[in-house]
């Protein structure tokens, strides 16, 4: 008897990589050729393309020191998260400054303690290794967490080799992600790689903040994704869970996905849900009923209804309605939209 699976694991938008995951060659190819390679790497696209879950199919968590970006960071928040990563407990205390490179205001000082074998003039611990008691010293360091060069020695101190990764680059201000791009030309001659994750269209995103990482920095687009890949998803998906889904309503999530894997692999958890499959299936395969399609996708329109108003709202309301000339494109091409 196989092993059973639960639906969150083969189907939908998950924390661990789900079971339906299918490799495509002019993507995935290229990010293993790229891990092989020394540059920074560069995966873009838009939202809930499967950009992590590329991440997470190719490169295990433990080579990996991983950064969740926020609007609120700064260059020295980024890094010290880096530093505490590798294992150094830091003291973070700014000091006011008239000027710091990158027009950041104020600069990071850091009082790493750093974990290495040995005697110092920092107290020790005992621990014990092949029978023998072994004493772990550890020592406070100074740097200057908003530099590149700082961060590579202290990364080396603690004996980090592992890839800094960015999760959502976006997130962070135009400010900031200009000094994290010309610090990657630092990193890189310094030896430590970086993969930075974000939403944009645009190959030439980070090269356009500092053309020398041409030869530096390769990318890896997500997008896009076609319809023998939903296909494959499908396929792999219903092989674990024993289903059959039906050719119609996989024809109708794929229409209304608009190309988004992660919409259409939560369209294929929801069809599950109404079919009462929550766990791989038991015996002969069970076909799903066909007919739950449409209301599967007006489940999901319903709890993206707030956030797709939202939207619609804000574009709607560019509107300048006071103006002796007002623009009201905006607004009608909303009304369009709407009524279509």
């Amino acid at each position: 008897m196989s092993q059973v699976k639960d639906l969150s694991e083969v189907f939908g938008i998950a924390r661990n990589q789900v079971l339906s995951y299918v490799e495509r060659t002019e993507v995935d190819d290229k990010f293993r050729e790229l891990l092989k390679s020394d540059k920074h790497i560069i995966i873009y696209g838009s939202s809930k393309q499967g950009k992590t879950s590329l991440l997470r199919e190719h490169l295990v968590e433990e080579r990996c020191s991983r950064v969740h970006c926020s609007p609120q960071q700064r260059v020295g928040d980024v890094y010290s998260q880096i530093a505490r990563n590798a294992g150094a407990r830091t003291e973070i205390s700014q000091r006011d400054v008239e000027h710091v490179s990158g027009g950041l205001e104020g600069a990071w000082a850091v009082k790493a303690t750093i974990p290495f074998i040995g005697g110092g003039d920092a107290a020790g611990k005992g621990t014990m290794e092949s029978g023998r008691e072994r004493a772990v010293e550890t020592k406070p360091i100074s740097y200057n967490i908003a530099l590149a060069q700082p961060v590579v020695d202290l990364l080396q101190s603690c004996g980090d080799n592992r890839f800094v990764v960015l999760e959502d680059f976006h997130y962070l201000s135009d400010e900031v992600q200009r000094f994290l791009a010309f610090d990657l030309k630092t990193f890189h001659e310094l030896g430590v790689r970086w993969i930075i994750l974000g939403v944009w269209r645009n190959a030439d995103y980070l090269h356009l903040f500092n053309p020398d990482i041409f030869d530096r920095a390769d990318v890896v687009s997500v997008e896009p994704w076609r319809e023998d890949d939903f296909n494959r998803v499908v396929r792999k998906g219903a092989e674990i869970l024993n289903v059959e889904l039906g050719e119609g309503a996989i024809s109708e999530f794929i229409r209304n996905s608009h190309g988004n894997i992660g919409l259409f692999q939560e369209f294929l958890k929801v069809y599950c849900q109404l079919n009462h499959v929550t766990e791989s299936v038991q015996g002969q395969r069970r076909r799903l009923d066909v007919a739950l399609a449409k209301e599967t996708l007006t489940r999901k329109l319903e709890s993206r209804k707030a956030e797709l108003l939202r939207v619609l709202q804000v574009v709607g309301g560019c509107s300048n309605y006071d103006s002796d000339d007002a623009l009201l494109l905006p607004y009608y091409l909303i009304h369009v939209i709407v009524t279509s």
